[in-house]
This record gives structure tokens, C-alpha cells and sequence, in this order.
């Protein structure tokens, strides 16, 4: 049974021991989920987590989907999650420091505020989409090269060996190929839920096809979302601004995306910047 309902600004609310007796699970387990952004929580003014009628059904899909998964022995381990964190936040640092920028400089370059770098830096949460990737464009990187390490100029790649990149709400980032080629293909996994965080800009065009559930698009012009399904592709401009969502409630979109890279040397080293080609992106 649920406890006392809580209203904040005239809304009701739960708490994180309240939601977990309801459904379930561990308090700590919708903590860990409420980290990884798997589920979304109101912070009350002393900082607590709220949930609200809303969120307690997203807990409530999330542990149904937990014990599906335990069924068929494929529950995700939580300390791998948590070094995947680690690992991104890693990654982020060493790059913001090889471009001599401290973490105020690369907030204010990317239009992010400090305590959120520092948290993604730290591996307390994965970066959205929207921050992941104007981390990128200001560093005047493509996204691919803030993935793991792998050999360059590689041009094959086993399903053993993807780098993995582990962003917030669920999404995941598997790439395809290594660095020193012409573009930068990769796998996206979207948890049931998971969204670009707000509009991108990404500087270079992109092309998207859906092999597996659903994504939905959403460009300035004309504004209304559209839908693309298994089969499906949508080439993105330089420069395109667009968010994206999956709208389901139980199943991972999973989606090739493939990065136009600016004409590469094979020679060239991560995160160098080819001839007449400068740093910086949009950020917006």
C-alpha cells in the first residue's frame, strides 16, 4: 500500500521507500534507475526524490520489464553499468584537458553548467544526447571519437569488439568501425522512453535508418513529430536542427546511424584536426 500522498505546487508525489514498496523492488534499485535514467524523479526542496503518479507507472514498466528480463537471464548488471559511467566520464575529461580547456571553459563553450560536467566527469550520470554531443562540437570532434579506444584506420570490426558508450536515459552507443575513415557508423540502442534531451545541431550530416521499434523525429520546421519504423531512413543536413524520442513503453529502439566525417587521413590521430578544417561547432 502506498503511504500518505505528498503535493508540491499543487501536484501529488511519492517517495522513492513509497514507490519501491509499491512495486516491488529496492529503494536503492529506483535510485540506481533513477541515476542511469531509466526512470525520471522531481527533486522536493530539500533534495529528496519525488515520484509522481506518472513516474510511479514508469517504475512500475521498469520492474515489469526487470523481472522479464530475469526470466529469461538477461538482466543487466548494474556494477557494469556503473564502470560504463566511469569509463564515459573518463573519456570526457582526458579529452576537454588534451584540448587545455578547464571544466568552466568547456561549460560555458558547450552552454552547460559546471556541476553537470562534473557529474558526468565523476560518473555520478551518463550525458544526454543533447550535452554528449555539443561536448563534441565545441571540442570540433565528431561524437565517435569521445567512444572508446580502438585501433585506427581498422576496417574490420567484430560484434565482440564494438566500443560502448553508455549515455543517460538508457541509450546506448555502439560503434561500428574505428577512427580514420570517412565516416563514423554506430549502433543506437533507446531505452523505451529515452529521448535526445532537447533540439541538436550536429555539424555534419547524418543519415538514420530504424532496424528495430520506432523513433520520432521532430525538426524546427515544420515542428510536428513524425515517425520512423523498421526500414525506415532520414538523412540530416550539416547544421540540422532536431531532437528524437522512443515513444514506447516496453521496447528498445535500436537504429544505425552513420556520421559524414570531413575527408580523413588515415595517419591522423584521434582528435586531430584535418588541414583547413577548424575547431568548433554549433553548441546549440
Amino acid at each position: 500500500m502506498l503511504g500518505r500522498m505528498r503535493y508540491v505546487d499543487g501536484h501529488r508525489y511519492y517517495t522513492v521507500s513509497e514507490v519501491a514498496a509499491a512495486t516491488g523492488v529496492s529503494p536503492q534499485t529506483v535510485r540506481d534507475w533513477e541515476r542511469l535514467g531509466r526512470v525520471a524523479a522531481a527533486r522536493s526542496a530539500g533534495g529528496h526524490r519525488l515520484f509522481s503518479e506518472e513516474g510511479l507507472r514508469t517504475v512500475s514498466d521498469e520492474a515489469a520489464r526487470r523481472r522479464r528480463r530475469r526470466t529469461s537471464g538477461k538482466e543487466p548488471d548494474i556494477a557494469a553499468a556503473n564502470w560504463e559511467l566511469a569509463s564515459t566520464g573518463a573519456r570526457l575529461r582526458a579529452a576537454r584537458e588534451d584540448h587545455q580547456l578547464s571544466q568552466a571553459e568547456l561549460a560555458a563553450k558547450a552552454g552547460i553548467s559546471r556541476s553537470v560536467l562534473s557529474a558526468i566527469e565523476r560518473g555520478i550520470y551518463g550525458p544526454s544526447v543533447l550535452v554528449f554531443s555539443r561536448i563534441a562540437e565545441t571540442l570540433g570532434i565528431p561524437m565517435s571519437l569521445l567512444a572508446p579506444a580502438r585501433p585506427t584506420g581498422q576496417y574490420l570490426m567484430k560484434a565482440s569488439q564494438r566500443p560502448e558508450t553508455l549515455l543517460g536515459k538508457g541509450i546506448r552507443w555502439l560503434e561500428l568501425a574505428g577512427p580514420g575513415h570517412s565516416m563514423a557508423p554506430a549502433v543506437l540502442l533507446a531505452a523505451p522512453g529515452a529521448d535526445s534531451g532537447g533540439f541538436v545541431t550536429l555539424a555534419r550530416e547524418n543519415f538514420i535508418t530504424v532496424i528495430e521499434g520506432v523513433l520520432q523525429f521532430r525538426l524546427p520546421d515544420p515542428g510536428d513529430w513524425f515517425s520512423l519504423e523498421s526500414g525506415d531512413g532520414l538523412v540530416l543536413a550539416p547544421g540540422q536542427t532536431h531532437s528524437w524520442r522512443n515513444p514506447s513503453r516496453d521496447t528498445t529502439a535500436r537504429a544505425v546511424w552513420i556520421e559524414q566525417l570531413a575527408a580523413t587521413d588515415p595517419k591522423r590521430q584521434p582528435g586531430e584536426v584535418p588541414p583547413g578544417e577548424q575547431r568548433g561547432g554549433t553548441g546549440s
